[in-house]
């Protein structure tokens, strides 16, 4: 699926400056998978993911469009008379690659671990995230007799770029991005301290709205280069636009799109050099 306001070519780069990639389908709560079926399901990836971690569940999350009743606006309290299933990581050896299940979540993450590390592209982690979610319904089918019934899907990539044109400064943020710059008339502001750059669109369909595009930028650290890097974080979350896994596979097709020509499009073009981009 490709949507007509976006250019038709995708921006190319040698050097891309991706540090992780999140491929991610989230479903209708399966209520009968509990942490055992867990501990089995770790049997069917445990050949290239063999380590094993523990977290607290991500909250279920679905975009809205319209106006928000103020019921949805008030705080909501769960007496539960259980504990949740857990969120399990299967992790590979390299820790650069790792599958995150919980009962209404299945996610696939790329992660660079050092400078050396050379990002796979979308083509390459796709059907790896397609053999791991058709593993995980088969698995389903046979040991709970339940399917996915996707409601959400979400394409983010976090990258690294340039913040500042001095490596010790954090309050630079338009090197690299392109914002709009500060115009105060109050001279008892000097120059903040901290920035950060929050953005989201609204990811049109045939028929209305279906997912945002969400931007999010601001300083970060790097211990290996001691410097300070802008950390942008675009994220694009959709309703699945078909059904079953090949709808959540489309699906992820038009984050990706969003994901990487909003990408081009927001950063400088001096910047843009720094990768080697494909003509």
């Amino acid at each position: 699926m490709s949507l007509n306001l976006l250019p038709a070519d995708f921006p190319k780069f040698t050097h891309p400056p991706v540090n992780e990639v999140v491929l991610s389908a989230q479903f209708q709560p399966l209520e009968k998978l509990t942490s055992a079926h867990l501990g089995l399901l770790w049997g069917k990836f445990r050949a290239e993911y063999p380590e094993l971690e523990q977290h607290h569940p991500i909250a279920h999350e679905l975009e809205f469009f319209g106006p928000v009743p103020l019921d949805n606006m008030q705080p909501v309290f769960q007496v539960l008379d259980k504990q949740p299933t857990p969120r399990i990581w299967f992790k590979s050896q390299s820790g650069q690659e790792l599958i995150q299940v919980q009962p209404d979540r299945f996610i696939h993450n790329w992660r660079s671990q050092s400078e050396k590390d050379i990002y796979p592209t979308y083509k390459t982690l796709r059907p790896k995230f397609a053999t791991e979610l058709a593993s995980l319904a088969e698995f389903l089918a046979d040991e709970l007799k339940q399917e996915l019934f996707a409601d959400q899907c979400e394409v983010s990539y976090i990258n690294y770029l340039p913040w500042s044109k001095d490596s010790a400064s954090q309050n630079q943020p338009g090197v690299s991005l392109k914002i709009w710059p500060a115009q105060l008339d109050a001279e008892w502001l000097k120059e903040p301290e901290f920035t950060k750059v929050s953005q989201q669109f609204v990811i049109p369909g045939p028929q209305g709205p279906i997912g945002r595009l969400y931007v999010d930028a601001q300083p970060a650290y790097r211990l290996t280069e001691s410097k300070w890097v802008c950390r942008l974080t675009l994220t694009a979350r959709l309703y699945p636009v078909g059904k079953g896994i090949d709808g959540i596979l489309q699906t992820l097709d038009v984050g990706h799109e969003w994901v990487v020509k909003s990408f081009a499009a927001l950063i400088n073009p001096s910047v843009r050099e720094l990768w080697s981009e494909e003509k």
